[in-house]
């Protein structure tokens, strides 16, 4: 049976979180889903030191986007995340409208790990 593809989109909001176990956490969540769902990381995208509210731009979380778009993440991958907020802090409506455009535009799937949501 092949393995699934996944790819992770960690974000923490301030560059002195880089000392804290952020990071390590939404990596050790991503390598669990993965073993439970038969999948392979394939790749992660790392906006760190970058807010889920203030900053409208989030460079890695756009090339992710980007590399949707042009194929270079396979289809059907799983876009992991460790939670709603690393996706964006404003609000539940909004954070929705991201995921509806990802999984509409794209043939992708949303994953939050710390719900054990899949859109």
């Amino acid at each position: 049976m092949q393995k699934k593809k996944a790819v992770l989109y960690c974000r923490f909001s301030t560059k002195d979180q880089i000392h804290g176990d952020s990071l390590t956490r939404q990596n050790f969540a991503a390598q669990q889903w993965c073993e439970r769902n038969n999948a392979e990381l394939i790749d992660q995208y790392q906006d760190l030191g970058v807010s889920g509210w203030k900053k409208i731009t989030r460079p890695m979380f756009e090339e992710l986007c980007r590399a949707l778009e042009e194929g270079r993440i396979p289809p059907s991958t799983s876009i992991l995340l460790e939670s709603t907020d690393r996706l964006s802090r404003r609000g539940w409506q909004y954070t929705l409208s991201l995921i509806t455009n990802l999984i509409s535009s794209y043939d992708c799937e949303i994953v939050i790990m710390d719900k054990q949501q899949t859109f």
